[in-house]
């Protein structure tokens, strides 16, 4: 006799499973494949995993939809050619994620006397 499982029981594991997997790779600094948020080396020349990597270069289409987000791992619109969502773009563009620069010396006020 074979116990009967519910789908919303089979959907809470699955989700258990991805927020956890997802969690352990941001602590690891890793990004996200933007197909199946599988936990991949952040490269946005490289945003897929393996797997999925291949079915793509079947059709080779740039602008094809994805489900997320390369750096975050979050549900979002996405592409092979725009893998990180608008919020994660704009972090990277301003540099929040890189270290900070101290402003040039013509740029500095002078110190006052």
């Amino acid at each position: 006799m074979t116990k009967q499982v519910s789908k919303s029981t089979i959907r809470s594991t699955k989700t258990k499973a991805k927020s956890t997997s997802k969690q352990k790779h941001k602590v690891q600094g890793r990004g996200y494949c933007i197909r199946c948020a599988t936990g991949i080396d952040f490269s946005t020349d490289k945003p897929l995993c393996d797997k999925d990597y291949t079915i793509w270069a079947e059709y080779e289409d740039p602008k094809y939809a994805e489900e997320y987000c390369h750096s975050c791992g979050k549900e979002k619109n996405t592409s092979y050619v725009k893998p990180l969502c608008i919020t994660c773009f704009n972090k990277i563009a301003k540099g929040t994620d890189a270290p900070k620069r101290s402003a040039p010396p013509w740029f500095r006020k002078s110190a006052k006397k």
